[in-house]
């Protein structure tokens, strides 16, 4: 998306602090635009008042700043990407397999509370190092192009991801009632065998949602 920002317009400010701010002022310059870059000392946001310095220069069309920075992106940076695109989908396959003690809408508070801050966590820990990874391996004269690859493959993995899951999880719904009307995963099923197949449901998509993120991580 930034990158087709880039193709209307003719310079842009770019507060450097961090790799995602490196990033988008080399999409910029990829696009052939005039970039004025503001380096700032890693892990420092910029002040109003020193863009306000910036900007009683030459005129430029947009600003890009990144909020927040990614430590886990520096972290990898430094040490190497493996480590944080093993951890990182190994937690969130973990707090998948948690989601799978939750059989009851007040489960959610234990166990599924434990499951997001373990998924999140390794969702935290992954996304910043496969992002710039992935940018970092193509040339720098095609970051514009990178930039839109990366996150089109991962739409496309998500979307297919949920296609399957959602499949396996229809499957073994339908495998476990005889109610032809029923639906899996309803807000207020009818009878216990519905309740008990819509568990048995969604417990196998978690288990392939798992059994997926621990696949990303052997090859991490």
């Amino acid at each position: 998306r930034f990158a087709d920002l880039m193709l209307i317009l003719g310079s842009v400010l770019v507060p450097v602090g961090g790799y995602f701010g490196e990033y988008f002022a080399r999409i910029a310059e990829s696009c052939g635009k005039e970039v004025l870059r503001v380096e700032v000392h890693p892990g420092t946001a910029i002040t109003p008042a020193q863009l306000d310095e910036f900007l009683e220069g030459p005129a430029v069309d947009a600003v890009a700043v990144v909020h927040s920075e990614s430590s886990t992106g520096a972290l990898a940076d430094k040490h190497g990407p493996r480590l944080y695109l093993t951890v990182g989908p190994v937690l969130m396959g973990t707090g998948t397999l948690v989601f799978t003690f939750v059989d009851d809408k007040s489960e959610f508070w234990t166990a599924g509370i434990a499951a997001l801050a373990l998924f999140s966590l390794g969702l935290a820990m992954m996304v910043a190092p496969i992002t710039a990874t992935a940018l970092k391996s193509a040339p720098e004269r095609y970051a514009g192009i990178a930039s839109g690859v990366n996150p089109t493959v991962s739409r496309l993995g998500s979307l297919v991801a949920i296609a399957v899951i959602g499949l396996v999880i229809t499957l073994v719904f339908e495998a476990n009632t005889d109610d032809a009307d029923a639906v899996p995963l309803g807000l207020d099923p009818e009878t216990q065998e519905v309740h008990d197949a819509s568990v048995d449901a969604f417990r196998a998509g978690m288990a392939l949602a798992a059994a997926l993120t621990f696949a990303g991580a052997a090859v991490g």
